[in-house]
């Protein structure tokens, strides 16, 4: 038997417009992503997850992301904003 890999961590970046990315892959909605990561999750139940913002990000898209997470039952959840630039 092949040794298991360790699970690829998923990362989900939302940008200032709002618009959502899962690794490099655009993602059309909340749902699409939703429906992305339980794929994933199929694969893989255990699989860490990092959520990114910019500065320009509004709270709320990160909120909503989490929410999709937490939906889903992912508990190794990462966040990484970028620091503001002044």
């Amino acid at each position: 038997a092949k040794k298991m890999d360790a699970p690829k961590i998923q990362a989900i970046t939302v940008d200032g417009q709002g618009n959502l990315k899962l690794n490099a892959t655009a993602v059309s909605s909340l749902a699409d992503l939703e429906s992305k990561l339980a794929s994933v999750k199929a694969q893989t139940p255990d699989f860490p997850a990092v959520v990114r913002g910019d500065s320009g990000t509004q709270y709320q898209a990160i909120m909503d992301v989490l929410n999709v997470l937490g939906r889903l039952g992912i508990t190794q959840v990462g966040l990484a904003t970028a620091k503001p630039t002044n």
